[in-house]
């Protein structure tokens, strides 16, 4: 679409999330449009054409995000005991694997740096019980309530806790990752 909103085009029925991939020809997205209940990754170029589904698990997957260097796309996905951890897959879809994971926190909303060296995400500390609402469209990390603290994941697998404030409903910028 324009910046004045004109031509406007349509470029699937069912989607969220959206990332566009760094050299501007892909744009992947969370969708549960084959299962309609358990939302996974795909990916379509950026004029509409060939949809491909990057994951396919039983669990839920959501909130793609490009790597600078568009090899890479780190996503979040349900894991052990109903929590989300932060996974990263190549492009294509292959070599998925987990790089951090809670049994007291749920992980949502990565974020690159621009070097490509750290991936920005926040963990939610639930504030009672969680769950789906019959019927809802939105991955799980867009519906719970809680405290959530921003957090840095490094290449040599340290990861760093930025904030230290009950901060409701935030997600880092899909821009620059504060300094330290």
């Amino acid at each position: 679409m324009n910046v004045d909103g004109s031509d406007m085009k349509r470029l699937t029925d069912h989607g969220m999330d959206p990332s566009w991939s760094p050299d501007d020809r892909q744009i992947a997205f969370a969708s549960d449009r084959e299962n309609k209940k358990v939302f996974q990754i795909y990916a379509i170029n950026a004029d509409g054409s060939s949809v491909r589904r990057l994951t396919n698990h039983k669990s839920e997957d959501s909130n793609p995000a490009w790597a600078p260097d568009g090899a890479a796309i780190a996503y979040i996905s349900e894991t052990e005991g109903d929590r989300r951890g932060l996974f990263l897959m190549a492009a294509d879809g292959s070599q998925q694997h987990r790089l951090a994971f809670s049994k007291q926190q749920d992980f949502c909303f990565p974020a690159w740096s621009l070097d490509g060296k750290e991936i920005a995400f926040t963990a939610l500390n639930r504030l009672g019980p969680q769950g789906i609402v019959t019927g809802e469209e939105r991955p799980r990390c867009e519906l719970w309530s809680g405290e959530y603290q921003i957090f840095t994941f490094d290449g040599g697998g340290s990861i760093h806790r930025l904030t230290d404030a009950k901060l409701m409903g935030m997600r880092p910028s899909y821009g620059r990752v504060a300094s330290r």
